[in-house]
């Protein structure tokens, strides 16, 4: 049976595996003497959100973060007694401590398993980058056997003083920086991962630095007549503040500081992703016409996402209520809109396409490679201007590859699918309007991409079923489709032609019968 609801996921089972694994790690930790008990309830509340919303790659990384740095913690711990007393806090991580350097994560965590956005995925891998980079740095910099450097004046400042830079710090925070990319790269082989991370992770470090330079409260200790991080003694006696903001402590600059790591990544990936392939249009046996506007095509964005296997496939509206128009069939249309068919109906009109002579190539004489489907009325015909705002979904699981708005005719969004066989096709959705997915968001059969854009009476929805080959070739350049653009905005998805008649066919070019492929595949 068809579904035409958004499915249900498996949220409330990661949510409860994230639940189990974090509390064992958790306890773990508190029997080790690594967190406090507070930092307990912390480390379950960020290992629920990541390993729910983010899954267990995610996870992996919030776990190597904790174990590494706690591990380094407890590093020649001996020789680390005398600066201990400079830090706010030291050893046993409570719960300002765990969210201050999870929090973020756990954020852009929930965004990426909400909405699969890469950006999401980015942020989270930034934040996590970074608070390992700062971490690894304040834990093996106070090693160092010469004194640290101030970050804003160059000079020699007692070992723990906030802002303090070392070699053996920076080199630490590089490498604790990289471990994370590395890793993040690996388990999503995207490798355009790791240099995000990495330069997320130590931008976000130097943050650290300087806002502990800067603003960061710091006290002088009257017992122990030196400045500290803290705001009191342990037996409760106040400190006097001698630079920074009162309430800006270590935990507001580590959570500052990952903040601006995950934004450094996400705006990373924003450029990286905004980075286009434009098909080539020349052909040695004719000179093409010029047209008005090439638009920017990127079909593989990055990072480069793996699709959840296409197990099925379904209709993008219910058959029941909206449907191809067959001419002369099922209503007062006077063309025919399935797969493989021309179009008489539109006239002589060029606008899309030139031959190899530059001539523009009348719509007549075009093939539409796609179905148009129209809402019908109670007698199974087309009921013209209903099918306006009605949702589209998604016909199998798969990642967005491309989308792009064409002006009055709405929005054109791309989805491939990899098939059981390790095959890939692509389904195309013309005409949508409030569009409901992002370039490289993973999406599943049924999911709603967006809604029938207003036409009027010819408010349709323009869906297609093809193979790309590796996807990059959306306009073979042979076509009359890879030469021209439709008024200027997008190169005619959904129509074929060719100079030479025998490759004018749609099944030449990639297209499926979209309507006989799904009944083969659901």
């Amino acid at each position: 049976m068809s579904n035409f609801q958004s499915p249900t996921s498996n949220l409330l089972l990661q949510l409860l595996l994230g639940l189990i694994l974090s509390t064992a790690i958790g306890c773990l930790g508190y029997r080790r003497a690594m967190l406090t008990r507070s930092g307990w309830l912390g480390a379950v509340i960020t290992g629920t959100t990541i390993f729910g919303f983010g899954g267990l790659d995610l996870a992996l990384l919030l776990i190597v973060f904790f174990v590494s740095s706690s591990l380094l913690t407890h590093l020649n711990a001996s020789a680390k007694i005398e600066v201990a007393v400079m830090f706010a806090k030291s050893g046993r991580r409570d719960l300002g401590q765990t969210l201050a350097n999870g929090g973020i994560a756990s954020i852009a965590a929930i965004y990426f398993g909400l909405t699969q956005n890469p950006i999401g995925l980015a942020a989270f891998i930034g934040a996590m980058a970074e608070a390992t980079a700062d971490t690894w740095s304040t834990e093996l910099g106070v090693l160092a056997k010469r004194w640290p450097r101030s970050i804003v004046s160059g000079r020699e400042v007692a070992p723990g003083t906030s802002g303090g830079v070392t070699l053996p710090g920076t080199l630490a925070a590089a490498i604790g920086a990289l471990l994370i990319a590395l890793l993040a790269a690996l388990f999503r082989s995207t490798w355009q991962l790791l240099p995000i991370g990495l330069a997320a992770g130590l931008i976000g470090a130097l943050v650290d630095s300087l806002l502990g330079a800067t603003v960061q409260g710091i006290y002088f200790s009257k017992m122990r007549r030196q400045e500290t991080e803290r705001s009191s003694e342990p037996d409760g006696s106040p400190n006097r503040l001698v630079r920074g903001v009162k309430w800006i402590n270590n935990e507001v600059v580590n959570f500052a500081s990952t903040f601006v790591a995950a934004l450094v990544a996400a705006l990373l990936l924003s450029v990286l992703s905004h980075s286009t392939v434009v098909p080539a249009v020349s052909n040695a046996n004719f000179s093409p016409v010029a047209p008005a506007r090439i638009p920017s095509i990127s079909p593989s964005p990055l990072p480069r996402v793996t699709p959840a296997t296409a197990d099925r496939f379904d209709f993008p509206l219910d058959p029941n209520r909206f449907g191809p128009y067959v001419y002369n069939v099922t209503g007062p249309l006077n063309f025919d809109t399935r797969y493989g068919v021309q179009n008489p109906g539109l006239g002589r009109a060029g606008k899309c396409f030139v031959d190899q002579n530059g001539q523009r190539v009348p719509f007549d004489q075009l093939y539409h490679a796609g179905e148009d489907w129209f809402a019908y009325d109670g007698r199974h015909q087309v009921d013209p201007g209903a099918a306006k705002g009605a949702l589209v979904l998604a016909v199998a699981n798969g990642v967005v590859s491309w989308r792009q708005n064409v002006g009055s005719e709405g929005n054109v969004v791309v989805i491939e699918h990899l098939l059981a066989d390790g095959s890939h096709v692509w389904s195309a959705y013309w005409h949508i309007d409030a569009v409901k997915v992002a370039m490289g968001q993973l999406v599943y059969q049924g999911n709603v991409i967006g809604q029938i854009t207003d036409q009027g009476d010819n408010s349709h929805l323009h869906w297609e079923i093809r193979s790309f080959g590796d996807g990059s070739n959306l306009f073979p350049p042979t076509s009359a489709g890879g030469r021209g653009t439709c008024d200027g905005y997008v190169m005619a998805l959904g129509y074929t032609w060719d100079d030479v008649l025998s490759r004018a066919n749609p099944k030449v070019w990639g297209y499926f019968d979209p309507t006989k492929f799904v009944k083969e595949h659901r």
